[in-house]
């Protein structure tokens, strides 16, 4: 039976439309180093995690609970995942199989049941091979540990292993179809290719490039309702358009990158200490509750009880605070 083969993984974190991408070939070193700290532990009471600081400084990962979380604004933390074995799209994008289907298919790849048809089928040229979609695979598993019945991974050799997805529309469609009489055979399957292992080994001085250009991304008025939405704000600012402003600015070169950093300063403010919700009506319309809290923080900030403590707040502490502290992690 051959040995088995190191795998190559790759950490990753869930970015937008549930696509993950990969982090830096530095971080995903740290990471598993701090996973395999926190395998050796165990279930040991008391153990203690790491927070791994990760992107250059602005996250930190937790392998346990494994999410990672920004560190100068508040946000939902986010997924990460250590990603052993991958889907392979048409454009050579590699995503992660959740980590529990994958360790169930790394245990059927090296089940000796496979390793045997494995070797028998060695002797075999490329040649007389069949195409993948004709020919019978040599091993295969359904993926129970997704509780889909729909979906199977087939080998037809080492390097040639499939995610196959049974068409459910297609079944129902060919059911009803026996039962008026047509006994036409075959299923549709929609295939996936899946990768052992990442396609590039981690490298130490993989890195980000270094930060040269800070951009501070501040609300206005009106932002008692919904706080993260500076934090959206600040993601879907144009990063590419702004690279190229900069480069304008230097002759057409720059030097590393644009970073960007939200600042939330509404929630800091104690104002009346949250009178005005406890006196306003209740089932309040959504819209008229936007355009009170947007005039309010107008009155906020022209009265004088109030508005210097806004005024202290947005110049004083918030964003010079997160400026300073960007700069002593560099």
């Amino acid at each position: 039976m051959a040995s088995r083969e190191e795998i190559t993984l790759r950490w990753m974190y869930k970015g937008e439309k549930d696509k993950w991408i990969p982090f830096c070939g530095n971080d995903s070193i740290r990471l598993e180093s701090e996973y395999g700290s926190v395998s050796a532990q165990g279930a040991r009471r008391g153990s203690v995690t790491t927070p791994i600081a990760v992107r250059d400084g602005m996250f930190v990962a937790d392998v346990k609970k494994k999410t990672c979380s920004p560190v100068y604004w508040e946000e939902t933390p986010t997924l990460i995942i250590r990603g052993t074995w991958f889907t392979e799209t048409s454009k050579g994008v590699y995503q992660p199989v959740p980590e529990e289907e994958a360790a169930y298919i790394e245990r059927c790849h090296w089940s000796r049941q496979l390793r045997d048809r494995l070797e028998k089928g060695q002797d075999e040229t490329d040649s007389t091979r069949k195409s993948q979609r004709s020919r019978e695979p040599l091993f295969t598993a359904e993926a129970v540990a997704s509780s889909s019945s729909s979906q199977y991974v087939a080998w037809y050799g080492e390097d040639d292993v499939w995610l196959n997805t049974k068409d459910i529309t297609h079944h129902v469609i060919k059911r009803v179809g026996s039962l008026l009489g047509n006994k036409k055979k075959g299923e549709l399957v929609r295939a996936k290719r899946l990768r052992r292992g990442w396609h590039t080994q981690s490298d130490f001085d993989d890195t980000l490039p270094h930060a040269s250009h800070l951009v501070m991304v501040i609300h206005g008025i009106g932002q008692a309702l919904d706080a993260t939405s500076i934090v959206k704000c600040a993601k879907g600012l144009s990063e590419a358009s702004l690279q190229e402003l900069f480069a304008d600015a230097h002759d057409g070169k720059i030097d590393g990158r644009v970073e960007f950093l939200p600042v939330e300063w509404r929630t800091s403010l104690a104002l009346d200490g949250g009178l005005l919700d406890r006196i306003s009506p209740p089932g309040i319309s959504q819209i008229r509750r936007v355009s009170v809290l947007a005039v309010c923080d107008i009155m906020y900030y022209m009265s004088p009880l109030y508005g210097a403590e806004v005024r202290h707040v947005l110049c004083s502490c918030e964003y010079n605070d997160k400026q300073t502290d960007r700069q002593e992690d560099r």
